[in-house]
């Protein structure tokens, strides 16, 4: 996968629709597999609101996927909402969270049948206003034969994503196809032997954790399909989605562990196998569980990933710790040595032993490097088959690795840096509207006024009259003069797509402000009189808004064009600096609320980032000029 299938993968799974919903608008019901004994189920799944998005086959460009991105941040859980589901002629309810996710652990009234492990479980809301449809969700019943059920991290446990690095596992997440993701050699047949048992039937519960995004539980689908692993439910630690709700991930500190002892109370008395790797805190996460549940825990299973040595002797200490509990805690160089203590405790066949064997020998030379001797490790089990270390980075991607930098890394950091500005805009609208910023505003607002009297500006009759010069900076007619000098040098220069760039820009951003201006309709605020002339409503302050735009566009396009960074810096400093000024005398001048202002920058800075995105992805296919000498 080169650079530009990577952005385009990145893009897609960002933008990734939830399966048959995906052309649905309205409220949705996403359900996620659930878990379950013959007495009590647990599901899970996600409510939210979208708008109508066009068919599959028309977002496969670029384009189309930025605009499902967008169709997908304005898609808004639907939170503190009713959810029922009915099981085996029980009815259950709850309420989705604030981000619209719900979890449902309930008893069933009828002993659910064993013979089929995979049923269904209706999900439907109880507003009927709403007019969601109901879906079904799989659960897997653990039946009968079953001895035990495994809990599997996912993230360098089963598929390879670095997560030591976090660098390049976003580079893994993101970049990295179903098909072409890495997984760790025998994983898959030591997974089949796992489900199966020793006599090659049980059928054992499977359960996979990950840290990863939910955006991405269709990718883990299929890449659990393709290589034959045995399916079950994934539960996600944390919300990371890339929408209004929130932008980045929640913190998942005891969310593992949590779940872990939600799944172990519906399995009643079922043992456990606990697998995952050294990265990250599993070790100390299943000593925990081990501590709690004496003897029902197994094994424990830590894949190595690469440790240093007070890591791997902090993980001794908790191998000692499990064992007097009577739970062996083996850290296990490759999928082999799994399978070999499973033998040895009776977990799977011989002949599966030899599945996992033929596996590792097959695709190892991928992943591991061969050759390499034992690691020392006191007090803790090994594999005779030989430890091996792997390297940070599959060679198979090291090229991958270095084609990231320069441009390339600006590119992804703009998309995010859009995603960040859309959502403080967002935000800041909903509060605004809600009256929740109205304290805040007032308080600044003041902040700048003499206390004795809130019609005279703090600071001398030069600062104020300073500040109504800084203002005109930001008036319309002062940008469009800016603009259009701008865009007569351009075709001077015969750069006809930079300039339509510029036109597009510039006019897009003053169309997008008079749009949002009349569609918030803010009053201007009344707590101060006014330093400068208005007659447009109040939010976003459309002079920070154009300004962010035109300045930013600008200073964007002169920066590329110059020779050293040194004068990048300097150019773009100055357009950063002359956005933050317009909008400090917005507020200054009492013609503005704070919060217009922050929107008007985030809005601002959004679009000029779009737009500068755009131009380098023509750029690059030629289709505008990429210098001034050309």
């Amino acid at each position: 996968m080169n650079l530009s299938q990577g952005i385009r993968h990145a893009l897609r799974v960002f933008a990734k629709p939830f399966g048959r919903q995906s052309g649905r608008s309205g409220v949705v019901i996403r359900p996620y597999r659930g878990f379950g004994s013959d007495k009590e189920i647990c599901v899970f799944g996600r409510v939210f609101r979208q708008a109508s998005l066009p068919e599959q086959s028309s977002r496969d460009d670029i384009l189309g996927q930025l605009k499902t991105i967008w169709h997908r941040m304005w898609r808004r859980g639907v939170r503190r909402i009713e959810i029922t589901a009915d099981f085996a002629g029980t009815r259950a309810k709850t309420q989705t969270d604030q981000f619209g996710f719900f979890f449902l652990r309930f008893s069933i009234e009828a002993a659910a049948a064993r013979d089929v492990i995979w049923q269904k479980v209706t999900l439907a809301l109880a507003d009927k206003n709403l007019a969601a449809e109901a879906v079904e969700a799989d659960i897997f019943i653990a039946p009968e034969s079953a001895r035990y059920a495994v809990i599997s991290d996912i993230d360098d446990t089963v598929v390879y994503t670095g997560v030591v690095n976090k660098v390049k596992m976003m580079w893994h997440l993101f970049f990295t196809k179903a098909h072409s993701r890495v997984a760790f050699p025998g994983v898959a047949a030591l997974y089949r032997a796992l489900y199966l048992g020793k006599t090659g039937a049980l059928r054992n519960p499977m359960l996979y954790v990950s840290r990863g995004p939910w955006s991405i539980y269709e990718v883990l689908e299929s890449f659990f399909h393709l290589h034959n692993i045995p399916a079950g439910p994934v539960l996600f630690l944390r919300h990371w989605g890339l929408t209004f709700d929130h932008p980045l991930p929640l913190r998942s500190r005891d969310h593992k562990i949590n779940f872990i002892r939600h799944i172990m109370a519906v399995y009643g008395d079922l043992p456990f196998i606990l697998i995952g790797d050294s990265g990250q805190k599993d070790p100390e996460v299943y000593a925990r569980i081990v501590h709690e549940n004496p003897g029902r825990v197994l094994a424990v299973y830590i894949r190595d990933v690469g440790s240093k040595p007070e890591r791997l002797q902090a993980i001794a200490e908790l191998a000692q710790e499990t064992s007097r509990a009577g739970t062996t805690l083996l850290l296990a160089a490759d999928s082999l040595a799994i399978a070999q203590d499973a033998v040895q405790q009776e977990l799977i066949g011989g002949e599966a032993l030899r599945e996992v064997e033929e596996a590792c020998r097959q695709e190892e030379s991928g992943v591991h490097q061969p050759g390499l001797p034992p690691r020392g490790l006191p007090n803790l089990k090994q594999s005779s088959y030989g430890v091996k270390t792997m390297p940070l980075v599959p060679v198979k991607y090291r090229t991958l690795f270095n084609l990231v930098s320069g441009i390339e890394i600006m590119v992804l950091v703009s998309t995010l840096l859009i995603a960040a500005g859309i959502w403080i805009f967002v935000e800041l609208a909903d509060k605004v509207m809600e009256g929740k910023t109205a304290t805040i505003d007032r308080q600044i607002l003041l902040a700048m006024r003499a206390a004795a009297d809130p019609s005279d500006p703090i600071g001398p009759r030069w600062f104020e009259e300073s500040m109504r010069d800084l203002t005109a900076l930001g008036g319309t007619a002062v940008l469009l003069l800016a603009s259009l000098a701008v865009i007569g040098f351009l075709l001077l220069q015969r750069k006809h797509g930079m300039a339509l760039l510029m036109v597009l820009s510039v006019g897009g951003g003053l169309l997008l402000s008079t749009l949002l201006k009349q569609g918030f309709n803010r009053p201007r605020p009344d707590l101060v009189p006014h330093g400068s002339y208005v007659m447009t409503a109040s939010f976003p302050s459309g002079h920070s808004m154009l300004s962010a735009v035109v300045f930013l566009t600008v200073g964007s396009l002169l920066a590329r064009y110059t020779g050293t960074r040194r004068l990048k810096i300097y150019v773009l400093s100055l357009s950063v600096l002359a956005t933050l000024l317009v909008g400090l005398s917005r507020i200054y001048l009492g013609v503005h609320w704070p919060t217009d202002v922050l929107a008007g920058w985030s809005a601002g800075a959004s679009w000029a980032l779009i737009c500068w995105f755009l131009a380098v992805v023509l750029q690059r296919r030629g289709q505008v000029e990429s210098s001034l000498e050309e």
